[in-house]
């Protein structure tokens, strides 16, 4: 994946932190492809269809919050 484009998943319920993240990370990384998500459960099945780089989460959402999202990435990719 070294020439492929990075992807990066953000986890948040928040529309307008979601909005500033993804706006801010396609400024300083245009060729990156970005993601959102409005939950941990939405992020997973997300998560489940193909691998990201990097995902950047909130911790408190309705949903699965960041920390089950955290343990479901540990069951899922180890």
């Amino acid at each position: 994946r070294s020439d492929a484009k990075k992807r990066i998943l953000i986890v948040d319920d928040v529309e307008d932190i979601r909005l500033m993240l993804r706006l801010t990370i396609a400024k300083t990384f245009p060729q990156t492809q970005i993601t959102e998500s409005v939950s941990g459960m939405m992020a997973s099945i997300e998560l489940a269809r193909s691998p990201y780089d990097l995902v950047i989460s909130d911790l408190n959402m309705p949903n699965g919050d960041g920390i089950w999202l955290h343990f479901f990435m540990e069951q899922f990719y180890t």
